[in-house]
């Protein structure tokens, strides 16, 4: 994917996520010790949107079933959690979430 302007700096605060669309894929845009992070917002158990869960450090956790990423690259921290989770395991191997790079450009 070409680098794209996605939003201005203070569209982001410090410790939060935001969901935009670009170029026809939700991406996941947070903002870390003032550094920025891109996930495709879905997560690869069951394709919940990532950004309606909880960003608590680097580590955002999914709404649906728990599992948990690191911003900065994706990496798997833990996977789904309870029952659906265990009965998932058979059809749904842990895997990490996409990542993205980001610059700031400016104010961008």
């Amino acid at each position: 994917m070409p680098w794209m302007k996605v939003c201005p700096v203070e569209q982001v605060a410090e410790g939060s996520m935001a969901r935009f669309r670009v170029e026809g894929k939700d991406i996941l845009l947070a903002r870390v010790e003032g550094k920025y992070y891109g996930l495709e917002d879905r997560c690869p158990h069951m394709r919940c949107s990532l950004s309606r869960g909880s960003l608590e450090g680097g580590v955002v956790t999914c709404p649906c079933h728990g599992s948990q990423f690191r911003v900065q690259d994706g990496g798997l921290v833990r996977w789904a959690q309870g029952l659906t989770g265990r009965l998932s395991r058979p059809f749904f191997r842990p895997r990490s979430a996409r990542s993205f790079r980001t610059k700031l450009e400016g104010d961008w």
